[in-house]
């Protein structure tokens, strides 16, 4: 696992985060797959294509993006640190994942980067 910190102290140490496994975890490849599935689906659902030239049919095809890219940053986060309610530690759940990443795209931004990087999950 590779840690993503998204809160930081004024020294730099990090105060919370979330822990992400690589892209070839299982979790990942699943909805990896689940993503190019739903994407053929709606393919072959539509009688006409999308026409990213008009602000309707460019804002439904980046709301698919951008669905995609949440359904895959919370494929790889397997948990997180430092996020407390009063004072105790929240348990790490999906649906919470959600809603940060959702109030927060940026955290969701750092995850997708730290996945791009292939050095982030390699020994040596």
């Amino acid at each position: 696992l590779f840690t993503v910190p998204v809160i930081t102290d004024i020294d730099g140490n990090d105060k919370s985060g979330f822990y992400i496994a690589s892209k070839n975890s299982e979790e990942y490849q699943a909805a990896t797959h689940r993503v190019r599935v739903d994407s053929l689906k709606r393919s072959a659902k539509r009688k006409t294509t999308v026409d990213t030239t008009t602000e309707e049919g460019a804002s439904a095809f980046a709301r698919v993006i951008e669905g995609n890219e949440m359904t895959l940053a919370c494929a790889a986060v397997k948990g997180w640190f430092g996020f407390t309610s009063n004072g105790v530690d929240v348990p790490f759940n999906k649906a919470t994942l959600v809603k940060m990443l959702t109030k927060y795209p940026t955290w969701k931004d750092k995850i997708t980067i730290a996945l791009e990087n292939e050095a982030n999950f390699t020994k040596g």
